[in-house]
């Protein structure tokens, strides 16, 4: 029980956010951006959930990103950092790589996102011991907004590859991009 307090507590801020995201998409002055206009650089932060076996980690990330030419192929980066929301406790570090795809509709005000990242994580658990890991986030989603402001809420399976083998996880996240 109280590990789902903790969980509802720690997202009801994103929660109230994803609530208002229509009024944030509606706020766009320019009715004819679509995504072959979007701007070449974004900076983002981002927070969510991450699930892997014995461990409940809420990240905060950092992360940019730049527009392959005019394609609508972005190649990113994230710098996260979780902390543990059981009453064991820990944290987690990690640096991601990776690219990411969007298709927009119509005037570019909502796209489906699908990408792919891999990177290093460093993370202790309880204490009692501290790991590292190769770790690989495919993720698909949908990114609402304006052509310089954009929220986005996306997931996906998330794969651990440590000395005692392969682990199998999840992760979500609610990002807020800028564009320039």
């Amino acid at each position: 029980m109280k590990l789902a307090i903790k969980l509802v507590t720690a997202l009801l801020p994103a929660l109230a956010l994803s609530l208002a995201l229509p009024a944030i998409a509606s706020a766009d002055t320019e009715e004819d951006a679509s995504i072959e206009e979007t701007p070449n650089l974004y900076l983002g932060a981002a927070s969510g959930f991450a699930y892997a076996p014995l461990t409940y980690h809420i990240p905060v990330a950092l992360e940019a990103g730049l527009r392959a030419g005019s394609l609508p192929l972005f190649l990113r980066g994230k710098l996260v950092y979780g902390t543990d929301i059981t009453e064991v406790g820990g944290s987690s570090i990690q640096g991601e790589i990776g690219a990411e795809y969007r298709g927009c509709f119509g005037t570019g005000t909502a796209c489906i996102v699908g990408g792919l990242d891999a990177g290093y994580a460093h993370s202790s658990w309880g204490g009692i011991f501290t790991y590292s890991s190769a770790i690989i986030d495919p993720r698909v989603g949908l990114d609402v907004g304006s052509r310089t402001f954009r929220v986005r809420l996306a997931g996906g399976p998330r794969a651990t590859i440590e000395s005692e083998g392969l682990g199998l996880g999840f992760i979500s996240e609610l990002a807020f991009h800028y564009y320039y």
